[in-house]
């Protein structure tokens, strides 16, 4: 923990600027954003622990083609109890040059260009390091991050994760899109839009806030949703003429032999659902897609170690009517041993 430097003391705000945007936010008609800065250090009596935002800059979408040409990580420390992140340390940011030249695309929205990256590396020691320490990453559209990282060094893989895009409600929250630029401009404030450590400090700054003023932390009420499980299930062959009725239930499609397919995930259709609902699901798929009820599924319990990677934490194939007839419904698949701990999230061995 000692290599992180802390940020005790924030620039200061410019006193007079503040004061006339506070007497035009007085007048009705206007508001005024403030302009994202290093979060101020709150005094908190709960145990604390450490946490990792990330967010990376890449040459384009697709895992396995495209290559990180930024990679932002700020360490930042949290009241496990309060639910609140109580400081953060100045981040690590990094180019990285991909081999590659970069598309013109990616330096229009980025300000990413050749020269910026060539000849730069990313310290894998320190990440290393950092990742050992913490307790959880987080990330705005963790899919993407993860699945980014998790190729660029395995340090990635066995962490716990959780996402402050799809891990919040935001609509039912009241905001009309999950999107970062427009949750901060929603919080009363702007950033440097689409460069990794603008978007960290953003994502840190609206993950302080809160819903009103007597609900929890939007960072409380992310790892709650991080220390939930679910189960994907895997609807391996069903009926062609079912395709409708299982698309209109909100399963999605995999093929693994086109570009956009989730990796190692088989052709199916799928879907993630709580774990609750396992065995409710396991009968309407027996009943109105395979019509059968000793059809075979395929299952994949996810958890915040295991959830936003492609890769099969715990994976099994199961008759469905062995998941819900009354005295032989099993309890979903567990995670491995060392997975029982994680989405509570406590304390890691080096922190």
């Amino acid at each position: 923990m000692s290599e992180f430097e802390w940020i005790d003391k924030p620039g200061n705000i410019d006193a007079e600027a503040e004061r006339i945007a506070r007497e035009l936010e007085s007048r009705a008609g206007y508001r005024v954003l403030r302009e994202v800065r290093e979060l101020d250090p709150i005094q908190s009596p709960g145990a604390k622990l450490l946490g990792l935002m990330t967010d990376t800059e890449t040459t384009g979408i697709h895992r396995g083609k495209d290559k990180i040409i930024e990679l932002c990580l700020v360490p930042f420390e949290y009241d496990r109890e309060a639910g609140i992140i109580t400081r953060i340390a100045k981040p690590y940011t990094s180019f990285q040059d991909p081999g590659v030249p970069i598309p013109e695309e990616i330096t229009r929205i980025t300000g990413i260009g050749d020269d910026h990256v060539k000849g730069k590396q990313i310290d894998r020691d320190l990440v290393r390091r950092w990742v050992g320490q913490v307790n959880v990453i987080v990330a705005h559209n963790a899919a993407f991050d993860r699945a980014f990282l998790e190729d660029y060094d395995p340090c990635f893989r066995d962490c716990n994760w959780v996402c402050s895009q799809s891990g919040l409600p935001w609509k039912d929250l009241g905001h009309g899109s999950s999107k970062l630029e427009f949750l901060i401009g929603r919080h009363g404030m702007f950033h440097g839009a689409h460069r990794a450590e603008n978007d960290c400090f953003a994502t840190l700054h609206i993950l302080r806030q809160r819903p009103a003023p007597d609900q929890p932390t939007y960072f409380d009420l992310m790892i709650a949703h991080g220390r939930k499980r679910s189960i994907r299930v895997f609807a391996i062959n069903a009926p062609f003429e079912a395709k409708d009725t299982i698309k209109a239930a909100g399963y999605l499609w995999n093929d693994p032999s086109k570009e956009d397919a989730i990796r190692g995930y088989p052709k199916a259709w799928w879907k993630e659902i709580p774990e609750e609902n396992w065995a409710e699901t396991a009968k309407w798929l027996a009943e109105a897609i395979y019509r059968r009820p000793n059809a075979m599924i395929r299952y994949h319990t996810v958890d915040a170690m295991s959830r936003f990677t492609e890769r099969f934490i715990k994976a099994g194939t199961i008759a469905l009517d062995a998941a819900y007839l009354p005295g032989q419904e099993p309890a979903p698949p567990k995670p491995e041993e060392k997975q029982t701990e994680t989405p509570s999230f406590s304390p890691s061995s080096a922190g």
